[in-house]
């Protein structure tokens, strides 16, 4: 009867974590990422919890502080970016790269590789033009659908502040709920509950860190060789620096290609090498110390797990996938005690 009654017990117990997590599956990004800013901030919430002796009123300054200094500018910039993308597909109606294509030189090593490719100029200049619709076409879908989601915006906004209040105010209950809850030793939860506050911290430092630097180099480059709305550009490298050695190239290696076609080459050669050996050079320098060295995560690890946790999760993925990663290790090293 005991073993019936138990695995009734566990039975049930399955049944409801599967509805549960059904239910709030659709707001999983807004609640991870109000777990990851309650962490994040919640030393501040502590030094404020000195001062006002308030639980309520700690947590509730905090939430304006994080809201004034990191949401609200981090909309200010993507709607900076929305507007060039507007403005990028616009102008892209009518454009072809056939005045590019009308500048080199016959005799240049360029046309000898089209030759010998079997591909004629026109050929060319259509493939271009049809991909460049394309990209517009699909900016375009993207912006359309961003637009159109603005209720889900403003829901999956409301449930990232409320949740950040609460867990901010009541984290060391809800924490200590859940790990009475779960069948570990108390020190391997720590073990754990440790690792995963770590690689949390460290992949929002180290990205964000990364991303700044890379976006500031990128836009002075950028600015220094003329080009029209570096500020904006810049502003996408830092966006595009979450996936690890290839984000930033996204942006400059095509411009450095159009910059190539027009006749600019000490542009887009300056461009290429600041591409390659500054602003790649900050990724390949500052990741490992700022994530790498904290997680103990080979570069390698890092570089798999973001790309990987971006394909399935999206934009939350970049700090999912170490996570994920670091919990991976952390878990199989605590199997070896056992």
């Amino acid at each position: 009867m005991a073993m019936k009654s138990q695995n009734a017990y566990y039975l049930l117990l399955t049944l409801i974590t599967i509805l549960f997590v059904s239910l709030i599956f659709n707001f999983a990004a807004p609640i991870l990422w109000s777990i990851v800013v309650s962490i994040i901030f919640y030393p501040l919430y502590e030094k404020l919890l000195l001062m006002t002796n308030k639980k309520s009123l700690s947590s509730m300054l905090s939430l304006i502080l994080i809201l004034l200094l990191v949401i609200m500018p981090s909309i200010a910039v993507l709607g900076l970016i929305g507007n060039e993308l507007i403005n990028f597909i616009n102008s892209s109606e009518n454009y072809s790269f056939e005045q590019y294509f009308q500048m080199i030189p016959n005799e240049s090593a360029i046309n000898q590789l089209i030759a010998w490719s079997g591909l004629s100029i026109n050929d060319l200049i259509e493939k271009a033009d049809d991909f460049l619709i394309s990209a517009s076409k699909m900016l375009y879908q993207s912006v359309s659908t961003i637009s159109a989601n603005v209720i889900n915006f403003f829901v999956s906004l409301f449930i990232f502040v409320y949740l950040t209040f609460f867990f901010l105010r009541d984290g060391e209950k809800i924490l200590q709920h859940c790990m009475d809850a779960f069948p570990m030793k108390n020190e391997d939860e720590s073990y754990l509950l440790d690792q995963f506050q770590k690689t949390t911290r460290a992949t929002i430092k180290g990205t964000v860190m990364v991303a700044l630097a890379q976006g500031f180099l990128g836009y002075l480059t950028l600015l220094l060789i003329g080009i029209n709305g570096a500020l904006i550009w810049g502003a996408v490298m830092a966006l595009l620096s979450i996936v690890p050695a290839v984000g930033t190239v996204l942006v400059w290696l095509p411009i450095a290609l159009v910059l190539f076609l027009n006749g600019e080459i000490m542009d887009a050669s300056l461009l290429i090498f600041s591409g390659v050996f500054i602003i790649g050079m900050i990724d390949n320098l500052l990741r490992p110390i700022l994530i790498g060295k904290e997680t103990k995560m080979p570069d390698y690890l890092i570089l798999l797990t973001t790309i990987g946790g971006i394909s399935i999760f999206g934009i939350t993925g970049f700090i999912v996938g170490p996570i994920i990663a670091s919990l991976f290790i952390s878990i199989w090293s605590l199997s070896s005690r056992v």
